[in-house]
């Protein structure tokens, strides 16, 4: 090759390292300029309006329902029971007793058994009731909170009565000693007629004879938490809250009033904002 050629082909190839170099770095500041670029369009989309949270500024909302006069249960449990002595008439009494003694009643006029019964109930309506509007239907938790008090009665049950209940007739004389079990007393919530959360229990221990038995921490506490997802979305236009109770004891359970001639029983349900 001709020293000419050689030095066309050296300028060439300078030539065109040149352009490589020029190319690079233009792609380098390419890329750093599309790198710029996505910061600042993630920035902006951040902060866009059309992309920030719209949800309205809601205040809590609470709603209190208080329960009115002294409330009871009855027993749905027979107590035990015991016979020192009575005559051969009254034979298949005793035996009756003895045998449904500390079992749930099922088949008398003593008391409904394992059914739960209304004890406070309220309403929230999303139509402006205490200033609960529409919005509030999609952008609120309903924190729900229950309060009862209850203490346990002793009372005795007259053996005829008992044996009447059971259909066994004849009248009854001799001596008889009742023992009442403990058992549990159940509270649970209602929305719109379906249980929501976890039912709240309270132990009353063995009572033994006549009296009245105070737990040392009588109150029954429960809560729940709903959202707009429990209810497919939005929470219902009306949404009706029952508190039950259901007595599984022998004993009468009562919700009383205190000194005061106040009740203890109480349904709070608190209307509160959410945050993404």
């Amino acid at each position: 090759m001709k020293e000419e050629d050689n030095f066309l082909v050296r300028a060439v190839m300078t030539v065109v390292l040149q352009i490589n170099l020029k190319v690079k770095k233009r792609r380098e500041k390419m890329k750093f300029m599309y790198f710029i670029l996505s910061i600042i369009f993630l920035a902006a989309v951040s902060v866009s309006p059309a992309a920030a949270d719209t949800r309205p500024s809601l205040a809590p909302v609470v709603i209190q329902e208080i329960g009115q006069g002294e409330v009871s249960y009855g027993l749905t449990v027979y107590p035990e029971f015991t016979f020192s002595r009575y005559p051969s008439s009254a034979k298949a009494c005793a035996e009756a007793c003895l045998m449904v003694g500390g079992k749930p009643i099922t088949q008398s006029r003593l008391g409904a058994p394992f059914e739960f019964e209304p004890i406070l109930e309220t309403t929230v309506n999303f139509r402006g009731q205490g200033g609960i509007g529409r919005e509030y239907q999609k952008y609120t938790g309903i924190f729900v909170t229950w309060t009862i008090r209850v203490v346990g009665k002793a009372e005795f049950l007259p053996i005829a009565t008992v044996c009447q209940a059971l259909g066994i007739g004849g009248r009854w004389s001799g001596y008889a000693y009742e023992e009442f079990k403990g058992g549990k007393v159940f509270t649970r919530l209602l929305v719109n007629g379906q249980p929501r959360g976890n039912e709240a229990v309270m132990t009353i221990p063995f009572q033994g004879g006549i009296g009245v038995y105070t737990p040392s921490d009588p109150t029954i506490t429960g809560s729940a938490y709903l959202r707009p997802e429990d209810f497919g979305g939005e929470f219902p236009n009306r949404m009706d809250f029952r508190i039950e109770w259901l007595n599984n004891t022998s004993l009468i359970i009562i919700s009383p009033l205190d000194e005061g001639g106040n009740t203890a029983r109480n349904l709070i349900i608190t209307v509160m904002p959410v945050q993404n």
